[in-house]
């Protein structure tokens, strides 16, 4: 403690400081604003613009965070018309002053998915994985063994394995029919 009566600043959460007084052993808040930088002024700001339908009010920067190339604030606020507490992101892109209202869930995820794309093998990864990309290695396997026991034996192809890559081939050509039509 610095001192009875001294006025000192704590930084909570690394976001604004707040100011208080040392009175006998206690903190006592004095309910002064807190002081804001500019990208915080301009992500309440943009709440209140985005979001003037839901009357917000109480508005206060939760947290920073740096990830995709900008600053991610997390503002909380409370609607006066719908009387409940709600969240919401303001990006600021690397470069720019100007902040992206984001609601979250969602539309966050999408908006950040949008920024990067995706790399060769990512994408690679991505499709094979897929439930399409999963029925086209099956098919790969069905078709390299039949190929494997016409060509390098002398085995009658089994009735189930020939079956199953017809099934398969008319299922591959209906998907694609039916994605040109749509």
């Amino acid at each position: 403690m610095q001192g009875f009566g001294v006025p000192y600043t704590v930084r909570i959460f690394n976001v604004s400081p707040l100011h208080f007084t040392a009175i006998g052993g206690t903190m006592l808040d004095h309910k002064t604003e807190p002081v804001l930088n500019t990208e915080e002024r301009k992500a309440i700001q943009l709440v209140k613009a985005a979001r003037v339908e839901r009357e917000p009010d109480d508005i206060t920067v939760k947290s920073k965070l740096a990830a995709y190339g900008g600053t991610i604030y997390f503002v909380h606020w409370k609607s006066k018309k719908e009387n409940r507490e709600m969240d919401s992101l303001s990006f600021f892109p690397a470069g720019s002053d100007e902040p992206v209202f984001l609601w979250g869930g969602e539309e966050a995820t999408r908006y950040f998915a949008s920024l990067k794309p995706l790399g060769v093998p990512e994408a690679i990864a991505r499709h094979v994985f897929s439930p399409n990309g999963v029925s086209a290695i099956i098919a790969l396997m069905i078709t390299v063994t039949i190929c494997y026991l016409v060509i390098g034996t002398s085995v009658k192809i089994p009735e189930i394995l020939a079956n199953a890559l017809t099934t398969i081939i008319g299922f591959f050509f209906g998907s694609a029919v039916g994605k040109t039509k749509s």
